[in-house]
């Protein structure tokens, strides 16, 4: 009875030896899932500062481009002002120069007929002056602006 006895406890001591040794590897296993766990909360903390600062960098971009959006706006209202107020000066002048010719045809020819033809020189020259002026002055700067400008990098022609 007492080998039996004996040959029992030699169990129970393999027993309570396996047990010890499942404790330990489990352990051993709960400490390498907790060094993942802070190694994914450092990367994920790294990540959301990441998002954070591309998120400030695009709030930052959209602010540029507002600003920029608004000021193109600007400048194509003024300037369609301006050659609304060129074509109105055209017209004006066209009107008043072919009133003038017809009262010069009414008049008896004792002058030589070139005036008419500077007079039509003249308002060629005219228009071409206020095409230039109010359309492509505005465009040349249009373009001059964002060919330096990092918002607009497709506007570039360098």
């Amino acid at each position: 009875m007492w080998m039996e006895k004996l040959l029992q406890c030699n169990v129970d001591f393999q027993i309570v030896g396996m047990g010890k040794k499942k404790m330990l590897t489990l352990s051993q296993s709960i400490a390498q899932l907790e060094a993942q766990v802070e190694k994914i909360t450092r990367e994920k903390i790294s990540a959301v500062n990441q998002l954070e600062e591309i998120q400030n960098q695009l709030t930052s971009r959209e602010m540029d481009v507002t600003k920029v959006c608004g000021e193109m706006l600007y400048q194509l209202n003024k300037t369609k002002m301006e050659k609304d107020e060129a074509e109105k000066e055209h017209r004006e002048y066209r009107t008043k120069t072919k009133r003038d010719l017809e009262i010069k045809d009414q008049a008896p020819h004792f002058a030589n007929p070139i005036p008419s033809t500077s007079q039509f020189f003249l308002s060629f020259i005219f228009t071409f002056i206020v095409i230039f002026i109010f359309f492509v002055i505005p465009v040349i700067l249009f373009f001059s602006i964002f060919s330096s400008s990092s918002v607009f990098p497709l506007f570039c022609f360098c």
